[in-house]
């Protein structure tokens, strides 16, 4: 009796089992959302440090030997074209200049001496009374004098380069830099000491490094036929302070080195700033957002994707 009971219980039981089964198999399959993706043109954004530099950059050097005398202005300072910067003691190359001043004279002097020899000797050469060998002699010492009144020029004009040495004046408007150079100090002795560097900060230049992949990329979807027609078709880049401020001024990209380099797998750019105040100064860092745009590009939203525990992506 009670194993008639038992197998009444599991065919009562498999019965529920093929039945919920049967519910199972013949649900619905549930909705799936379906995005609609549509090419669209897409910025690629590249932010780099860069470093500041002078649109120009020109070394003071000492030409000449001498104790500096003088220092008219300070290290940071903005100057124009021709303001004077440094003194260096002039009593030696003021003493070159007169002493080839005189030996000038002494050559002149000696030169019109000769000229009237020959003016003398001619006439009477011509009636043999000189001999002909004396005509010829004081020509060539004519000759000579010549000679040596241009050399006694020449010499004249170097004391006077010399002693203008002794004056150093900015040759652009710019900032002058460090001063290691002194009141007192020795400079030019067997070689032309560097003294200070202007720079010229109206504009100036930014250099950044950007890698080979990034390169590449940027070769690849920013139009143009070569690559001077890709730089002049980047959009001008935000220039971004140290304090996270933004310049008021963008930079407009204008150079792209020729080589990778093989140590930092990087290639640098190099691009222009206004500057009218002086706010960057060579030697700042900035960070500089280039942007080139990828047209016709498909964007899936990341927020469409579901990431298992095994690191694969899907749609949910």
């Amino acid at each position: 009796m009670k194993k008639k009971h038992l197998l009444y219980l599991l065919a009562a039981l498999t019965f529920t089992a093929c039945s919920e089964e049967e519910k199972v198999k013949q649900a619905p399959p549930a909705p799936f959302p379906v995005a609609k993706l549509k090419p669209q043109r897409v910025p690629i954004s590249n932010l780099s440090i860069g470093t500041i530099d002078g649109l120009t950059n020109v070394e003071l050097r000492a030409k000449v030997e001498g104790y500096i005398e003088e220092i008219f202005t300070d290290e940071g300072r903005f100057l124009q074209k021709g303001d004077p910067i440094f003194k260096i003691e002039d009593d030696i190359y003021q003493n070159e200049v007169l002493t080839a001043e005189a030996a000038l004279a002494r050559s002149k002097a000696k030169l019109e001496k000769s000229r009237a020899d020959v003016e003398r000797l001619t006439p009477l050469a011509e009636q043999n009374a000189v001999s002909k060998q004396e005509l010829d002699y004081a020509i060539a010492e004519h000759k000579e004098d010549q000679a040596n009144v241009k050399a006694s020029e020449a010499s004249l004009a170097q004391a006077q380069i010399n002693l203008g040495y002794t004056e150093i004046h900015s040759p652009i408007n710019g900032v002058l830099g460090q001063l290691p150079i002194k009141v007192g100090s020795l400079v030019g002795r067997g070689e032309s000491t560097l003294l200070s560097t202007v720079s010229e900060v109206d504009e100036v230049y930014v250099y950044f490094n950007v890698d080979e992949a990034s390169y590449l990329t940027f070769l690849k979807y920013v139009p143009g036929k070569s690559l001077d027609d890709k730089i002049e078709k980047v959009p001008p880049m935000e220039v971004i302070l140290a304090d996270n401020s933004v310049f008021e001024h963008k930079a407009e990209l204008q150079s792209v080195d020729r080589a990778v380099n093989v140590t930092t797998g990087s290639i640098r750019f190099r691009a222009i700033i206004e500057n009218p105040d002086g706010l960057l100064r060579p030697g700042n860092f900035v960070r500089l957002n280039m942007t080139h745009y990828i047209d016709s590009a498909v964007i899936v939203p990341k927020r469409r994707f579901t990431k298992f525990k095994a690191g694969n992506s899907s749609l949910p």
